[in-house]
């Protein structure tokens, strides 16, 4: 009787536990996500946002790789991305650096279409070409990276 009971609570379960509100649990969230084109594949992550000092911090990382992207935010609007204000590496064992791809001046923007100050929640759009800086040997002829068709929407702290 107890293995029947047991048994009928976890097909209950299996049967209902990816449903919520009518949505798979597994589609991309409505929230603190990132998304981007590179190259000929999509790059997706979870997104969060801190503050340091007077500068909104957005930084996300899927896998062994971590994008970061750092603005001045005052509201919905068009921001220039400066040299260093956006960074994507690669890692090993998410501590060694294998190679560092940077923005120079005014080579990518983030377009923030959409701030709800009740939920504290931006979404918003950007696109950005980054320049390796890092391992030092291909300086003399860095390799580009573009992330094109970015879309982002994060809870604010």
């Amino acid at each position: 009787m107890k293995k029947s009971i047991v048994l009928i609570a976890f097909a209950a379960l299996v049967i209902t536990g990816c449903k919520k509100e009518g949505k798979m649990c597994c589609d991309m969230p409505e929230q603190n996500y990132i998304t981007a084109k590179v190259a000929d594949t999509t790059w997706a992550a979870p997104l969060q946002a801190t503050y340091y000092r007077d500068s909104l911090n957005l930084w996300a990382q899927h896998d062994e790789e971590h994008l970061f992207f750092r603005l001045k935010f005052d509201g919905t609007g068009k921001y220039l991305l400066n040299a260093t204000e956006g960074t994507f590496f690669r890692t090993v064992g998410l501590d060694v650096i294998t190679s560092r791809f940077i923005t120079t001046d005014g080579a990518g923007e983030i377009n923030i279409t959409s701030y709800n100050k009740a939920k504290n929640v931006i979404e918003g759009n950007f696109s950005v070409q980054m320049m390796m800086t890092y391992p030092a040997d291909v300086i003399p002829d860095p390799l580009k990276m573009y992330m094109k068709q970015g879309k982002f929407s994060v809870r604010l702290p």
